[in-house]
């Protein structure tokens, strides 16, 4: 039930958000464009594909990514499900100093939900979300460049350090024996707003 809660949390909003005044928004952007996602690490997979749009003047960002993780790194192998929330509290805008806009987001705040390893089809039960969900939270920036001249197509590289909620209570247990940085994961990705 808690998956379900949270999965609405992280998607109503894009919902009321799309809904914009046809006055306020441009012509070509009238439409919900989803945004093609690539993930490497950070909690979701070695490597994750996924769909994401941005909305509330660029401050919020929904994303849901499907990663895999391949046998040889975790014993077997895992396919991971992710719903994430990004929140960036402000940009700076380069566009005075480049021929193309550029914004740079020095500070994202972010939670998401991951599923690992779905049943199969022929599995009658779903006792894989309570032991195989994990919440994660993280801290991160990017970096969006606009890919032609007055366009509004972009591309956005971003980053993201963070840990989930079992890995932080197992450092708050054994602080003499964990080190902080052994509870961290880093990912990188890029996101096309075509």
């Amino acid at each position: 039930m808690r998956i379900l809660y949270l999965a609405l949390a992280l998607i109503l909003p894009l919902s009321v958000f799309c809904q914009e005044n046809d006055q306020t928004m441009p012509s070509n952007e009238k439409r919900f464009r989803p945004n093609p996602t690539v993930q490497f690490a950070g909690g979701t997979g070695m490597i994750s594909l996924g769909l994401g749009h941005s909305y509330a003047n660029n401050k919020l960002e929904s994303q849901v990514l499907s990663g895999y993780v391949p046998k040889k790194y975790a014993g077997k192998t895992l396919w991971i499900l992710t719903l994430k929330q990004t929140y960036f509290p402000f940009k700076l805008n380069f566009r005075r100093h480049l021929k193309k806009s550029c914004y740079i987001y020095p500070i994202s705040i972010g939670g998401s939900v991951s599923i690992y390893n779905l049943p199969s089809k022929n599995s009658t039960e779903l006792p894989f979300i309570k032991n195989s969900t994990m919440y994660n939270y993280f801290l991160g920036g990017k970096v969006e460049i606009e890919v032609k001249e007055q366009s509004s197509q972009f591309v956005e590289f971003y980053y993201e350090i963070g840990s989930n909620y079992i890995e932080t209570y197992i450092y708050h247990l054994n602080r003499s024996t964990v080190k902080f940085r052994e509870i961290l994961n880093v990912g990188i990705g890029a996101s096309f707003h075509l």
